[in-house]
């Protein structure tokens, strides 16, 4: 099968660069002597084709929230084909040229569990973003343009996204209080046109994680006290809310499916992720559903899960906020130069 990340990894090699006007300092000047503080132009060193697909459902939905549980459900298979992609209402955009139709057949609850047939037509009208374009940017080449980053970023194994934000999972600091927490270093990144061009926007954003699990909570204060508190899955970077632990539910009653065959949460992890869950009966934890009559329920296992953010305890302690504090709080030269590194991932 043709690698389908071609286009990306040739554009990671290639990479952006600065325009020569964007000195150290983050400053860019215009003719007009105007000042744009940490902007960064970007330019390509070659051009980039943005295909459109148009696609259909098969039975008809118009409600927004059902199609996006299709493409959710749809999207490992869509990767593979059309690799990254930005939806915009009828259609969608990749940087893949597919000049054959596709199907794809999914299953989700609407009322019952229902099967739509997602079909992607060959692709149609394209666009070019120029190497030496500046301006003119539209709103489909912003979101592709952001895709192109977020791909190269991810690339490297210590960068973890949690919507637009990133963090370093090898540049990190201890603190220690009733918990122990891990200070990473992070930033977040945007896209922006201006005057000068569409441009890199990036702040520094630090993330908190302790080295405790939901579990570990759970052994401690009542389920009640932790609803509404934030995780971070086994192997996942996007934080999730904990809406639920139910006792009525343990990793030995609880099925998933991967690959058409269907295991209890407990093998899964031990046959397909080669992970032994300690307690078998232990409770799972529910996220919040969109609609709970419609959205399959996602369980995840407390002993699987880091809690993030700051204990109660920890909170009330003065002298450990002001090690936070101290830890998180950098003058304005080197946030100039942590900046310049998270551009050291992209360059």
């Amino acid at each position: 099968m043709e690698d389908n990340n071609d286009d990306l990894i040739e554009l990671e090699k290639v990479g952006f660069v600065k325009d020569k006007c964007v000195e150290k300092n983050l400053i860019y000047e215009t003719d007009n002597d105007r000042l744009y503080s940490n902007l960064y132009p970007i330019l390509f060193t070659k051009d980039i084709n943005i295909y459109e697909y148009a696609f259909e459902i098969e039975p008809k939905v118009h409600e927004e929230n059902v199609i996006l549980k299709i493409f959710r459900q749809a999207s490992p298979q869509l990767f593979e084909i059309y690799g990254y992609y930005y939806r915009s209402g009828p259609t969608f955009f990749a940087l893949k040229e597919v000049t054959k139709k596709k199907e794809f057949k999914t299953k989700i609850y609407n009322q019952g569990l229902l099967e739509y047939t997602l079909t992607v037509f060959k692709s149609g009208h394209h666009s070019e973003i120029k190497k030496d374009q500046t301006n003119n940017f539209s709103e489909i080449d912003e979101k592709i343009i952001f895709l192109i980053i977020r791909e190269i970023l991810q690339a490297n194994p210590n960068v973890h996204f949690d919507r637009d934000n990133l963090y370093l999972e090898n540049k990190k600091q201890k603190v220690e209080g009733v918990k122990n927490y891990y200070i990473h270093d992070g930033y977040k990144i945007s896209i922006q046109q201006a005057e000068c061009g569409i441009c890199l926007i990036i702040g520094v954003k630090y993330k908190i994680k302790g080295d405790f699990t939901v579990y570990d909570m759970l052994q401690e204060v009542d389920a009640e006290d932790l609803i509404g508190r934030r995780f971070i899955p086994f192997e996942g970077s996007r934080h999730q809310q904990i809406y639920e632990i139910n006792t009525d539910r343990n990793p030995m009653n609880t099925e998933r499916n991967c690959d058409h065959k269907s295991y209890t949460y407990y093998d899964y992890f031990k046959e397909v992720l080669k992970v032994e869950i300690k307690d078998k009966n232990q409770p799972l934890i529910l996220v919040r559903p969109k609609k709970s009559n419609n959205t399959i329920p996602k369980w995840y296992v407390p002993e699987l899960c880091t809690m993030i953010g700051i204990n109660d305890d920890d909170i009330d302690n003065n002298k450990f906020m002001e090690k936070i504090t101290e830890k998180t709080r950098i003058n304005p030269d080197k946030k100039i130069k942590q900046i310049e590194k998270c551009l050291e991932f992209i360059l």
